[in-house]
């Protein structure tokens, strides 16, 4: 049996989102279905895009039941005029590792964290 598998089954890999769909605006689409640990909006780190949204992100609930009933009904469901793909994510052993010591395996930073910066940076 596939440990690293069965172990990754309340991260969901959600795609196909308009490029105007941000960070909160998932979290409030997903947080019915129970709550949300972590959550992850891909973005462009280069070139004329940068800094906009890729159109998919990684979130993960606090029970497999809730990634499930998330994926029951959202997979398909039109957002924008796209039909949103929700899915179990598949990482690597050694993504999964990280995440389990806290670390993101590429140290990039989410939209949340980079408001929170951009906040304190403004405050002062």
């Amino acid at each position: 049996m596939n440990t690293t598998k069965s172990a990754n089954t309340k991260r969901l890999y959600v795609g196909n989102l308009d490029e105007s769909i941000n960070e909160y605006a998932i979290i409030q689409l997903f947080k019915p279905f129970g709550k949300i640990t972590f959550i992850e909006v891909m973005v462009h780190w280069t070139g004329e895009k940068k800094g906009r949204p890729r159109g998919y992100c990684f979130l993960e609930f606090e029970t497999k039941e809730q990634a499930l009933a998330a994926i029951s009904k959202l997979h398909g469901k039109t957002i924008k005029g796209r039909s949103l793909v929700v899915s179990f994510a598949h990482m690597t052993p050694e993504q999964d590792e990280a995440k389990k010591r806290g670390q993101a395996s590429h140290n990039k930073p989410t939209t949340l964290s980079l408001l929170k910066g951009q906040k304190l940076k403004n405050s002062r």
